[in-house]
């Protein structure tokens, strides 16, 4: 819990308060609430967004509507995707492996400068990779039940409306579903 607080402190303090406005490497972010303001306007006809669906220009159009600041909510949803990101990377290898291998890996995904890089910034790409790591620590469980497997579907699902990538997880899990467990397979 410590390393997750530091994180989130740390790229909340260097988000808030020196990352101002939106820069050169955010025009996604921007492209996408752009699309999202059609959306929500009613002029989803003349919109055509490549390479991901409408799930992300929708909710960050949402919630600039609700709290009156698109720069903002998207930071707000990095942080929290990014802190969501190192918190669950604890329980996925101790999972695997144990305790101290995880917090060494918790420790080395909190120092990742790329992961820094995507927290403090407006871009959409924090929520689909905190949804699949959500769905990684139900797929690290020793015993896999109908419960898990639907939360697992449910995150991967919310994670596509975001990014299509996450279909080549699904399909990967499902491969090791087939091969891992015969009652599953049948």
């Amino acid at each position: 819990i410590l390393v997750t607080l530091v994180f989130f402190l740390v790229m909340s303090y260097v988000a808030f308060f020196h990352h101002l406005y939106f820069s050169g490497q955010e025009q996604d972010g921007i492209y996408y609430l752009l699309n999202g303001r059609e959306i929500i306007n009613g002029n989803s006809k003349n919109i055509d967004q490549l390479g991901a669906p409408m799930g992300g220009p929708i909710l960050y159009a949402f919630l600039e509507n609700l709290f009156g600041d698109a720069f903002s909510s998207y930071k707000a949803i990095s942080i929290i995707s990014g802190t969501s990101i190192v918190f669950i990377t604890y329980f996925i290898t101790r999972n695997i492996f144990g305790t101290k291998i995880a917090l060494f890996s918790q420790i080395l995904v909190a120092i990742n400068v790329k992961l820094q890089f995507l927290t403090i910034s407006a871009l959409n790409e924090l929520v689909p990779i905190s949804l699949i790591a959500f769905s990684f620590f139900f797929m690290t469980k020793k015993e896999l039940n109908f419960s898990r497997l639907t939360m697992i579907g449910l995150l991967l699902g919310l994670s596509f409306m975001f990014r299509y990538q996450s279909i080549f997880i699904f399909i990967g899990f499902i491969i090791f579903l087939l091969i891992r467990d015969k009652k599953i397979r049948l």
